[in-house]
């Protein structure tokens, strides 16, 4: 059977099945056990008290008595005065205050008689009526029915009898609370005191207990269904905090709401936003279109217009070659009869020959570009420009060979017919000179479809920018998107609660399900408590 505080939470637990495993999470701690414990120690103490007897100081003259060093008094039953005699002394009493008692007697206390300390060192065992001193005089200082109490100690036990000046013998055992050496010359002695017999709430400590195995049964019993009712009140607890939460969902709820309604009317707002740019950059496209069908128009007019010319060029050109021909002809002809120039005029003609011959290059250049459309120039017409220059440098060679041509008849005369062929050329080199110019209406074409693709490229940008949507939408779709992380954390929160109110609901169906048993075990609880009730017989004392 337990018998002390630790087994009976031990027993109790046993009993409500709260594991005592280490490293496991128990329903009840031990320090709730203790306080349990303690309302069910007072409940056996209502019906079954610890009868006790303490003592109390005396006043000379006076009839009250001080209860207030009384731990855990539940009732006074009597007052003995004076202590030991035969009969018993009883006397009835009256109760002023929490602190006092009136003895209900025909006089007041009489004469106190001796009291002090006593010399040496006494010692006081446990469970023992024997007392000891070293260097004492119990003979001289004490007498039977005197009352001895250690220094540290509220209880005065009498004096039963006395051995010797270091041996005494005490009318009861000592409580293990008073045992021990008391301090030298500190032990309190005194020759008359009052006997308070009382009823006391049972003592359940550590070590041991004043309870008996019966009580111990009822109080385990006890434990169990004060704990039990706990458990109870604990789910009512949780259950009605259950209910709050169905407020708190609601409240989630609601707030989630708002945040949706907010976030569709900023996704709705930058949906008619995204489409008012939308529309405008699709009336930038449908310009930029038109504006690059122009170009296309006006570059393949220019590009006919070059084709024609660009025929007649070559013809032109192919002139140029057989003129020069027969001139060169006509200057070997002639060579002989010029004696000091010949050898410039050969040179001044053959000059012209490489210089024709680069202005050929140049323009079969010129005609590779032709019908291309070429992005940051005219490539066509450097080429074009380039060939005239030649063409210019060939004719000054020949006029320079010309003049010296005229230096003699014959050689006049070869020299008329290399001139007129190289008047010929220079008819047909300025005719070639004037269908690589292109023509004025074809460098216009070509101007209109620059501006016209300088136009499209600003309404391809101007369309990209609406594309982008701007800034505006861009914040409209940031405040949704924080509406909608907002209401994402009322969802969890609410869904946090509604968990929260699964678990209560669960222990709502445990509370329903162990309440009849536990009103069952509380009424056998009930029932034991009548079993170990101590009958109180009340006594009239004589006030004498």
């Amino acid at each position: 059977m337990a018998s002390n505080i630790d087994a009976i939470i031990a027993d109790a637990r046993q009993a409500l099945r709260d594991s005592v495993a280490i490293d496991v999470t128990n329903d009840f701690t031990d320090n709730q056990m203790r306080t349990i414990i303690g309302d069910v120690v007072v409940d056996i103490s209502s019906v079954s008290p610890l009868q006790a007897v303490e003592t109390a100081l005396v006043t000379y003259g006076s009839k009250m008595l001080d209860i207030s060093e009384i731990d855990g008094l539940l009732e006074i039953d009597r007052v003995e005065y004076p202590v030991g005699g035969t009969p018993r002394n009883y006397h009835n009493f009256n109760v002023l205050d929490n602190e006092t008692i009136e003895v209900d007697m025909g006089g007041a206390f009489g004469d106190t008689g001796s009291d002090g300390t006593l010399t040496g060192t006494v010692t006081f065992v446990s469970g023992s009526a024997t007392v000891t001193g070293s260097g004492t005089d119990f003979d001289g200082e004490l007498a039977t029915e005197y009352f001895i109490k250690p220094s540290g100690a509220s209880r005065w036990y009498r004096v039963f009898s006395i051995t010797d000046d270091t041996t005494l013998v005490l009318e009861e055992t000592v409580k293990s609370g008073d045992a021990g050496t008391d301090t030298i010359n500190a032990t309190q002695y005194r020759d008359y005191v009052a006997r308070i017999y009382c009823n006391k709430v049972h003592t359940l400590t550590d070590e041991t207990t004043t309870l008996n195995p019966k009580e111990i049964r009822v109080l385990v019993l006890g434990v169990v269904v004060r704990a039990s009712y706990q458990w109870l009140n604990e789910g009512r607890n949780r259950l009605s905090g259950a209910i709050d939460r169905v407020d708190d969902i609601n409240t989630a709820v609601d707030n989630m709401s708002a945040r949706l309604t907010q976030a569709m009317a900023d996704l709705s707002s930058g949906r008619e936003y995204i489409v008012a740019k939308y529309d405008q950059a699709v009336a930038s496209v449908d310009r930029m279109a038109s504006e690059i069908e122009t170009a296309v128009s006006d570059l393949t007019t220019g590009r006919s217009l070059i084709g024609d010319k660009r025929t007649e060029s070559v013809a032109a050109l192919a002139k140029i070659e057989a003129e020069i021909d027969q001139a060169v002809d006509d200057l070997d002809s002639g060579r002989e009869q010029i004696d000091d120039e010949r050898a410039t005029a050969l040179s001044a003609v053959d000059d012209v020959s490489p210089r024709i011959g680069q202005a050929l290059s140049d323009l079969d250049s010129a005609r590779s570009y032709i019908n291309k459309i070429n992005i940051g120039g005219k490539p066509q017409n450097d080429y074009g420009g380039t060939a005239a220059r030649e063409l210019q440098a060939a004719n000054n060679s020949l006029q320079q060979a010309n003049s010296y041509l005229n230096l003699s008849t014959t050689s006049s005369r070869y020299g008329e017919y290399a001139a007129r062929d190289l008047q010929t050329a220079r008819g047909y080199i300025e005719e070639a000179r004037g269908y690589m110019a292109l023509d004025q209406e074809t460098s216009e074409r070509s101007g209109y479809a620059a501006r016209q693709l300088q136009t499209a490229s600003s309404m391809l940008s101007q369309a990209r920018g609406y594309i982008a949507l701007s800034r505006p939408a861009t914040e409209y779709g940031v405040y949704a998107g924080r509406e909608l992380s907002n209401a994402t954390a009322y969802l969890n929160q609410a869904g946090g609660y509604s968990r929260e109110i699964s678990s209560q609901i669960n222990i709502s169906r445990a509370i329903t399900a162990m309440s009849n048993s536990i009103d069952r075990q509380n009424a056998e609880y009930r029932s034991a408590l009548k079993t170990i009730v101590k009958r109180k017989i009340t006594t009239t004392y004589s006030r004498s």
